[in-house]
């Protein structure tokens, strides 16, 4: 350990600096974007109506910027994903009950302390994808990235050529109705 990183280490430990300020941060992996992106989804926490089939899931995380982890206010998170049968939905004219056609999409704007959270509905798997939902971040300071979150437990994953290990999260299902996952991101920039 060098003696720079020593005295970091005391300092924090000493409670005279914190850990965070000298934090790590490594860049979320990229992933595909995937076929069935549409642009200008509507800004909303409820991406899955009161009414879509399917478990209820609240997805929460931080955006954070990979230069010592800082917090991103006012980034855009741009998320989609396939009902719970693997369907996307506004692809072709099934636009289900959004007349808009932007059934299962949304996107959100991060708090002043880098903060999103979206309810939503677990997704469905089709052919040999797993489940997952789709990401598009985007800060004017620490650019973009297209990403997917996968669920810890699916037994696709292992067989799938773009799941991976670092984007796989585990499901909090002790809330009785409602299960609960973080997805922290950080922006390469």
């Amino acid at each position: 350990m060098t003696t720079g990183r020593r005295l970091i280490l005391k300092l924090g430990m000493l409670g005279l600096m914190p850990f965070s300020a000298f934090a790590v941060c490594r860049q979320t992996e990229p992933n595909a974007l995937g076929p069935f992106y549409r642009r200008d989804a509507p800004f909303r926490s409820a991406i899955a109506a009161p009414d879509e089939p399917g478990q209820v899931l609240r997805v929460a995380g931080k955006v954070s910027g990979v230069g010592g982890c800082r917090p991103l206010a006012g980034a855009v998170v741009d998320i989609w994903h396939a009902n719970e049968e693997g369907q996307y939905y506004d692809v072709g004219s099934e636009a289900g009950s959004d007349p808009q056609g932007y059934r299962l999409r949304g996107r959100l704007l991060t708090s002043g302390a880098g903060e999103y959270e979206f309810l939503t509905i677990l997704p469905g798997t089709y052919g040999s994808r797993p489940r997952h939902i789709h990401y598009v971040v985007h800060h004017p300071q620490a650019g973009s990235l297209i990403t997917q979150l996968y669920f810890e437990g699916d037994p696709r994953l292992d067989s799938d050529f773009l799941a991976r290990e670092s984007l796989v999260m585990a499901i909090d299902k002790s809330s009785g109705d409602t299960f609960k996952i973080r997805f922290d991101i950080v922006l390469g920039g």
